[in-house]
């Protein structure tokens, strides 16, 4: 008999009885639509009614900076989903990609989720909503006054970040309204850095801040021209300036590859430059030397290539339609397999190693380490994934009522009393049952037994 637990005001529950579980074998076509379930509650554990699940496409700090000062952050969901009385939801995904997951409720405080790759039905871990404590930003010039329209990017300070679950701190990127103050959201607890920057006005920072407001004073500084190029040398218009790391937007380049940063006092400032078409350079901005006339600052844009390859059966040597190919430094950077197997990643750094994150349905995930040589042709390895199974299944109590909330989880059990598995991985082998007591595991290996738990 397989058994399963249940937690219940903090004691374990046995003797529950899983009923119809049985090994099936995995289907490597893509879903047309795939189903994400999952729970949300609060800091107690209690579960939240009425909280607000939206999928959103992954997109880059170039993107989502242009979205920011337009105050259109975030773009419209792909996907919205409300939590029931249970704190359950079910989103239905329009198939495999990368994306991001953010829960919202009234009075909490925002988590997101990067969901990489997304490729089959899963389960997620709850995402715990804390209580509201928001930082008031309030962002002025030199003389005091509001400052209008200007950006304000606020991150979990370094060093101090809980990704509760994989549930994390959701992307704030915002602007000041007429009265120039935002609103960033955070647990209590939570310290944030905060940066604000405003058109022709040097940037300023607060770091770990844990209060209930900051208050950012924005300086004209000292004006620096920079020159932004292609690999080829060629002017590069439209080009985003941001700080390195935050992606708070400075400014854009002119037709003719030209841009103007604000800096303050003696600070180096270290930026991410990224064209157009997804190429990327990064620079730090030095002081300029009172001593010396200011030339500008020549940027080149790494060049980049579109990276072709293939994802196949490791066992059947078949290919895969439906998998994700995700760059891992760059998630927004990714594609999906088509009926051949093949895929196009586009806007991949042509010199040095790239790093690819494989995952397709019933199969393994592998990471694929694209040599410099093989960027420059555009020709990645071919990705062989080694196949896997599912488990479904559902639980019930002696009297065959479905129990929802059920932690499952599948481990490798022994050939024998007393001797150690010979499995080392076996995948996400963790779930719970949904609202009708019916879970699913996977990706599980298809060798060997299993215990389930």
């Amino acid at each position: 008999m397989l058994r399963v637990r249940r937690k219940l005001r903090g004691l374990l529950v046995g003797g529950l009885f899983l009923a119809g579980a049985s090994p099936q074998p995995a289907v490597a076509a893509a879903a047309a639509v795939l189903i994400v379930q999952g729970r949300v509650e609060d800091e107690a554990g209690r579960p939240l009614s009425g909280a607000a699940l939206r999928l959103y496409a992954t997109i880059g700090q170039r993107e989502a900076g242009a979205l920011q000062l337009a105050g259109r952050f975030p773009p419209p969901p792909l996907a919205e989903a409300k939590s029931d009385g249970t704190g359950s939801y079910r989103l239905d995904v329009p198939g495999p990609g990368v994306y991001r997951l953010v829960a919202s409720a009234e009075g909490k405080a925002p988590r997101q989720m990067l969901l990489q790759p997304l490729v089959e039905e899963s389960w997620l871990p709850a995402a715990t909503l804390a209580a509201d404590a928001a930082i008031t930003v309030t962002v002025v010039d030199a003389a005091g006054k509001p400052v209008a329209g200007a950006a304000v990017v606020a991150q979990t300070q370094r060093g101090t970040a809980r990704a509760l679950g994989g549930w994390e701190l959701a992307s704030a990127l915002t602007v000041t309204d007429a009265h120039g103050v935002a609103a960033v959201h955070r647990r209590s607890g939570e310290r944030l850095d905060v940066s604000a920057a405003g058109a022709g006005l040097a940037l300023a920072e607060a770091k770990g801040v844990g209060v209930s407001s900051v208050r950012l004073e924005l300086v004209s500084g000292s004006s620096r021209q920079l020159l932004v190029v292609t690999g080829d040398g060629r002017p590069a218009a439209d080009a985003a300036l941001m700080v390195a790391g935050s992606g708070l937007p400075l400014a854009r380049s002119d037709n003719a590859g030209r841009a103007t940063i604000a800096t303050r006092g003696r600070d180096p400032l270290a930026l991410q430059v990224e064209g157009a078409a997804g190429e990327r350079a990064r620079v730090t901005l030095l002081p300029p030397d009172p001593h010396e006339q200011p030339r500008p600052l020549r940027v080149e844009l790494e060049r980049t290539t579109r990276l072709h390859g293939r994802v196949i059966d490791a066992e059947s040597r078949q290919p895969l339609a439906g998998a994700v190919v995700v760059l891992q430094a760059l998630p927004e950077r990714h594609a999906v397999t088509d009926g051949a197997g093949s895929y196009t990643v586009e806007g991949v750094a042509a010199r040095g190693h790239a790093w690819l994150l494989v995952g397709a349905a019933a199969h393994f995930r592998a990471d694929v380490d694209v040599a410099e040589a093989q960027s420059v042709a555009g020709v990645a390895p071919t990705a062989a994934l080694a196949p896997a199974g599912a488990l479904l299944g559902s639980v019930s109590d002696p009297r065959g009522r479905p129990l929802a909330d059920v932690e499952v989880s599948a481990a490798p059990a022994p050939e024998r009393p007393g001797m150690g598995s010979r499995w080392s991985f076996f995948g996400q082998g963790q779930t719970r049952s949904d609202t009708r007591g019916r879970f699913r595991l996977s990706p599980l290996s298809t060798e060997g037994r299993l215990r389930v738990v």
